[in-house]
């Protein structure tokens, strides 16, 4: 891929998965693209043009460390963030959906509390910790949550019975969630265990 990708000028949706490419610079021109999946091996590069594309409302992407993450904030317009890292740069964007995944990491930065508008969150993978990220129980908009495949997850703290507008937990994790549920009243009859 290179510089002639800037020719593509009605590209709405580009997906590259299990590639070797790197992006050129020229991404950034793509003023009407608005889906980016870029699944890619070599995931130690620089992302910084893509938080230049002006439209982009959803980000599928695996980063190799935090770091790449800086300037991802000039994302104004990106709802739906799909990444395995995290930075305290993420509480800045205005998300509706995010989906961590393939992410052991134990602690997570407390500006994700600021996704006010977070209405799904995702999160998958992680074999560190025993209770979902600390940031959840703030998400007040929150309606769908997810944990998946957390080997160590044993535990649902008090702090996420205030998600009053939550419609469904689900919890799909092996070996199988056995942990106790009574001492939530708001979101006890919201969970399903798989």
């Amino acid at each position: 891929m290179d510089e002639r990708i800037s020719n593509l000028r009605n590209l709405e949706v580009l997906k590259l998965s299990f590639t070797h490419l790197e992006l050129p610079e020229s991404i950034s021109k793509l003023e009407k693209l608005t889906v980016l999946n870029f699944y890619n091996f070599n995931y130690d590069q620089p992302f910084n043009k893509i938080y230049e594309i002006p439209n982009l409302k959803t980000l599928r992407i695996k980063y190799s460390n935090a770091e790449q993450l800086e300037g991802i904030s000039k994302l104004k317009k990106l709802k739906t963030f799909v990444t395995n890292k995290v930075s305290p740069e993420v509480g800045k964007l205005n998300l509706t959906g995010l989906y961590i995944g393939e992410n052991s990491d134990e602690k997570y930065p407390k500006e994700l509390a600021n996704l006010k508008d977070l209405v799904a969150f995702y999160w998958q993978g992680n074999n560190i910790r025993k209770s979902p990220p600390e940031f959840v129980s703030s998400l007040n908009k929150l309606e769908y949550l997810e944990i998946r495949g957390c080997s160590k997850f044993e535990s649902i703290p008090q702090e996420l019975d205030n998600l009053i507008n939550l419609k469904q937990f689900d919890i799909i994790c092996r070996p199988k969630f056995t942990g106790q549920i009574g001492h939530l009243n708001v979101i006890k009859n919201k969970i399903n265990i798989k």
